[in-house]
């Protein structure tokens, strides 16, 4: 009776080993890749999201601004011309508060005159409207002045934005 020769069991044996642990480190190396891949496909959507959301703000402000500004244009032309200050009041207030200016959440619209006194009110409720003080004016360009700085950052996050792509 010959005994078996050990090597090639030993050989075997150990083919077994290496591929008992290197199949788990394949499987962990794959996890991690996809896991990656995932993160990665994430972060593409979240800045894709946050662009579209910064347009849409953008555009939303633009367009409010636009709207106001066109309505203070309306106001000065509107008063520039001399058949305004012989109107009644109530044609007057026809003839300046038109249908852009009537907008809701626009708010009481004053004409000052050179000192910052009231000289003309133009409101959509004209028993709403009320004599503004000086303190209200300069908040007024105090908040117009945010306003605009807000709209330069938002300007100034897209070019990062666009840059970074």
């Amino acid at each position: 009776m010959t005994l078996p020769r050990l090597s090639r069991p030993l050989e075997y044996s150990r083919a077994w080993v290496a591929l008992g642990v290197l199949a788990p480190i394949g499987v962990l190396i794959v996890s991690a890749s996809m896991l990656l891949d995932l993160r990665r496909d994430a972060w593409d959507k979240a800045e894709q999201t946050s662009r579209n959301l910064m347009q849409v703000i953008e555009r939303d402000i633009a367009r409010n601004v636009e709207i106001i500004d066109l309505s203070l244009r309306a106001v000065v032309d509107n008063l520039r011309a001399p058949e305004t200050a012989e109107a009644s009041p109530k044609a007057r207030q026809m003839i300046l508060f038109d249908r852009a200016a009537s907008a809701r959440d626009l708010g009481v619209m004053l004409v000052l005159d050179g000192n910052g006194d009231s000289s003309l009110v133009i409101t959509q409720n004209q028993y709403a409207a009320c004599v503004a003080a000086r303190s209200d004016v300069i908040t007024a360009q105090t908040q117009l002045q945010t306003t605009e700085a807000l709209s330069i950052a938002v300007e100034l996050s897209r070019a990062t934005l666009t840059t970074n792509k």
